[in-house]
């Protein structure tokens, strides 16, 4: 098995890389085109074109969809380019859909990638008209850093682009919309677009061969593709149930597209992120209450005459995904709203415990990520300092533990008002990932310290094999684990920790990978590995072969329904601890 070792060997391993497309790549304005590269320069992204029925034999339509770019790519929109699979150009129409606002850490960047010059675009909106006059998939070429001389100047709105949704997940009384035309991306290209952090391409890694087949196996169950005659128990209500929203529904279908370059990750991507949207109180929509309590919060969750909402269903991680993505000016319209929602209920800047009372890894989670993803869309400095006060007050409670403990790399809390001072060893895996964005987004460089001392709390602390008798024979971490003294599980069942060892696995892969210490980044990796082998006896448990699919009950048997997003949200980025870096293509080809 491959290990990629710790940042150091990482950022040697890109040093010694030769640095590909340098011209397109030169410092400089984002209104000012670089200089023309050469021919074998140019950075090319194969895209396949996918028509709905109803375009078909419809004649011209236009095809409209978000092209997110690596960072230090393209600094003008207008040296974009179209070709067909002959070589023609397309007259198109493209319009930058913002900057990026730094260059993320070199440990961070696909091999190929670099960390200096101007940031550039983060992502373009695309529109061209084609013909279909079959249903088969059409394939373009996009060259960036090319002269465009077919140029479309005037804009559809995206939405005119779209069609009702009927069939499937849903019906057309949710008044959904989604593209007439869908546009996938190459895995890699999405990869090093840094969509979400340090992702890997399916089927990659021998490693995670299992973790990449059950991504998509137990994907069928949580959309109700799972049987031909469904028995009604076994249903998903995403509809009307708040449990399925958590951990970002959405964001976790398109981290699966971002994996694997699959039409139907994109597309439950999209309808659920569209879902989403409209779940969302806007400002107005609770009477009763201010409207800080209301406006971002979400409303499966809260009903409209509750006072203190829970701001752990607010997300913007795939609001952002759906604008880069798609160019809907929608999602533009609720970020702010969203992380007003968890800055109103989480002190996120307060240092605890001096200065506030409770605290909880996935509420602190999402108040720091809210911020970091409205800052990314929007550039607002005000978010980005807010968000860098909150890793503040973060970075002070990992080293100023409760009653004068020693630091020992944990969150450490109360734990559902335990008497003992304890931390959550699978939220942590959530404090961790909004974390690492801060460090991708802000380049926090304390982070990586934090990130390492999380990994290293897992494994003192929280990675045990049991003994209880009847207990699996795998490695998995504590539920609710003890801080201080000798470890030990709060809740004493073996079996409720068995669901989360991916998620923490995610943790120790962080520390192992940003770790410089030889041995530590050894114990860090060996825990992951040995919680992945748990996570694969995991997904074995619940495959359930028997009378399917007569009984109309689930192969793939996820219950909760939740538990499906915080196996796959997050824990992709363990290949890329493991397994290296992906390599950025010149001309990515599916």
């Amino acid at each position: 098995m491959a290990h990629s070792g710790s940042k150091n060997k990482v950022r040697s391993l890109l040093v010694g890389l030769s640095l590909i497309l340098v011209a397109c790549q030169e410092p400089g304005s984002a209104g000012t085109p670089p200089p023309p590269p050469p021919a074998a320069a140019v950075p090319r992204v194969n895209v396949t074109l996918v028509p709905q029925a109803e375009v078909v034999g419809r004649g011209a339509v236009t095809v409209s969809f978000g092209l997110p770019l690596p960072p230090g790519l393209l600094l003008d929109p207008g040296r974009v380019a179209m070709r067909d699979a002959s070589g023609q150009e397309i007259p198109a129409h493209v319009r930058s859909l913002g900057l990026w606002r730094s260059l993320p850490p070199e440990a961070l960047l696909c091999a190929g990638l670099r960390a200096t010059g101007d940031p550039g675009i983060r992502s373009v909106l695309v529109q061209l008209s084609h013909t279909f006059v079959n249903g088969d998939p059409v394939l373009i070429t996009v060259e960036l850093n090319a002269a465009r001389t077919l140029d479309v100047g005037e804009e559809v709105p995206v939405r005119d682009t779209w069609r009702l949704v009927n069939e499937g997940t849903y019906t057309s009384n949710y008044q959904l919309y989604e593209p007439s035309v869908y546009a996938l991306l190459p895995p890699t290209w999405l990869a090093c677009s840094s969509l979400t952090t340090l992702a890997t391409v399916a089927g990659e890694h021998d490693f995670l061969e299992v973790f990449d087949q059950g991504q998509v196996n137990f994907f069928q169950t949580v959309i109700n593709d799972f049987n031909s005659q469904p028995d009604p128990e076994w249903l998903v209500d995403f509809y009307t149930d708040n449990e399925p929203w958590l951990y970002d529904r959405a964001q976790v279908f398109y981290n699966g597209y971002i994996r694997t370059g699959r039409l139907d990750f994109l597309r439950e991507a999209h309808r659920a992120a569209q879902h989403y949207m409209s779940l969302l109180y806007g400002s107005g929509d609770c009477p009763s209450v201010p409207d800080e309590w209301c406006r971002g919060f979400f409303s499966l969750k809260n009903p409209p005459d509750l006072y203190y909402k829970d701001s752990k269903y607010s997300y913007n991680e795939s609001l952002a995904t759906l604008y880069w993505l798609s160019g809907d000016p929608e999602p533009l319209a609720h970020l702010a709203d969203v992380t007003s929602a968890t800055r109103t209920e989480v002190p996120l800047t307060e240092r605890f415990p001096d200065e506030v009372s409770w605290f909880t890894e996935r509420h602190w989670a999402n108040a720091l990520l809210a911020p970091v993803m409205e800052y990314e869309v929007t550039g607002d400095a005000a978010l980005a300092d807010y968000a860098g006060q909150g890793i503040d007050a973060l970075y002070y409670m990992q080293n100023h533990p409760l009653e004068g403990n020693p630091p020992n790399g944990c969150f450490n809390s109360h734990v559902e008002d335990s008497p003992q001072v304890s931390f959550s060893p699978w939220m942590s895996s959530l404090l961790a990932h909004a974390l690492l964005r801060a460090y991708h987004t802000l380049g926090d460089e304390r982070i990586p310290g934090m990130l390492i001392a999380l990994g290293q709390c897992e494994v003192d602390r929280a990675i045990y094999f049991p003994t209880e008798s009847g207990a699996p024979p795998y490695w998995m971490p504590r539920y609710i684990a003890t801080s201080y003294g000798p470890p030990a599980s709060l809740d004493g069942d073996p079996w409720s920790d068995l669901e989360h060892a991916i998620d923490v696995a995610y943790v120790t892969a962080l520390g192992a990978y940003f770790s410089s210490d030889p041995a530590q980044v050894g114990t860090l990796a060996t825990a992951t590995t040995r919680l992945l082998e748990t996570h694969a006896y995991n997904l074995d448990y619940w495959t359930r072969p028997e009378g399917w699919p007569e009984n109309g009950r689930p192969l793939y048997r996820v219950n909760p329904p939740r538990k499906y997003s915080w196996w796959y949200k997050n824990s992709g980025a363990i290949g890329w601890v493991l397994g290296g870096a992906a390599q950025f293509p010149v001309a990515a080809a599916r």
